[in-house]
């Protein structure tokens, strides 16, 4: 943004050159997922069961949503058995939850879920129900709520999984250390990038490759 600014700049003559020229772009490490290995996962998903954020985070797991993207889908768009529409993210504005618009347009997708995300959606439903029979409960059609319907806060699912990965004594991981996992064991299995970048919403495939490029060391 900076280098198109300066760009008009020099075009108008303000300036005889462009600064952004000369910054030097630091280099990108992409972060490795905390979880990494198979026993490691193991014992995460064993040890949280029956814990009241799970869905949210085998959801994570196993579609590679973003948290945003998770936190804003609603029920009328997940398909138990099949599959959930991404059409949102949802963030805080003064505190207040609103759904925004994706990231890219190309984050607008459907993303097909495992057995196991059915499982934890139909489980998700069924504690919902519980919670809607307390007081205080408000129907927002969201599907990740708290005990009174509200949308979760982005900080409360960090905590809590920061919480049980201590607790388990495994690293610690975050909500996106999970969508790195899925896309990751993804690739690793040899799926193509074509296809896992779509699942992710990238732009592009090679924003798929530059991020998981220590998944792709040894793949043709």
């Amino acid at each position: 943004l900076l280098h198109r600014a300066f760009a008009v700049a020099v075009l108008w003559g303000w300036l005889p050159s462009n600064p952004a020229d000369r910054v030097l772009k630091p280099a990108y490490k992409a972060s490795r997922p905390n979880l990494s290995t198979r026993a490691e996962l193991d014992t995460f998903i064993e040890g949280t069961a029956g814990h009241w954020l799970q869905p949210l985070w085998l959801l994570l797991l196993g579609t590679g949503c973003r948290l945003g993207e998770a936190l804003a889908l609603r029920w009328e768009s997940v398909g138990l058995g099949v599959a959930v529409t991404v059409t949102g993210t949802l963030h805080r504005l003064d505190s207040a939850p609103v759904v925004g618009e994706p990231k890219t347009p190309s984050a607008v997708r459907t993303v097909m879920v495992p057995a196991a995300v059915t499982d934890a959606l139909q489980r998700q439903k069924t504690q919902q129900d519980a919670w809607r029979e307390a007081d205080g409960w408000q129907d927002t059609g969201f599907v990740f709520t708290g005990r009174t319907g509200q949308p979760l806060r982005h900080s409360t699912v960090q905590h809590a999984l920061k919480r049980q990965c201590e607790r388990l004594g495994l690293p610690a991981v975050t909500p996106h250390g999970l969508r790195h996992l899925h896309a990751s064991l993804l690739l690793d299995e040899g799926l193509p990038v074509t296809a896992v970048s779509a699942r992710l919403g990238h732009a592009n495939p090679q924003v798929t490759m530059s991020v998981y490029a220590h998944a792709l060391a040894g793949h043709d």
